[in-house]
Parts: C-alpha cells; structure tokens; sequence
C-alpha cells in the first residue's frame, strides 16, 4: 500500500511500507483519471515512522488506461 505525498510533471513522492532499489523501473497508475506512466526509483528514505518514502522520476510517456 502506497499514500502520495506530493506530484509534480517531472515524478512524485509515495510512502510505502517496503524498501525500494534505487534505479528500480517501475509503473505509476494515477488512480483518480487512470493515467499510467513509467518511471524509475530515484531514492528511497527510511521515515522515522518506519515506512519508506520513494522518490519516483517519471519518463514522460503518459498512456490512458
């Protein structure tokens, strides 16, 4: 389970429960108009909380669901 912290045209910040590889490819799904996006992991910080926060750059190629 994720929860977006903030969006931006270039990528986007989630919390996550689970540790992230940093480079790791991944496909971002917009759940309020279904657009779909590849990008990659660009970090990934421990919160002190104990969840993730990932940092996701976005290719640019946006696809209608």
């Amino acid at each position: 389970m994720t929860s977006t912290e903030n969006v931006s045209p270039q990528g986007l910040r989630v919390t996550t429960v689970r540790r992230w590889q940093t480079g790791a490819r991944v496909l971002v799904t917009f759940l309020r108009n279904g657009v779909r996006s590849e990008g990659r992991v660009a970090y990934c910080q421990r919160k002190e909380s104990g969840d993730f926060a990932i940092g996701i750059e976005l290719s640019g190629q946006l696809q209608a669901a």
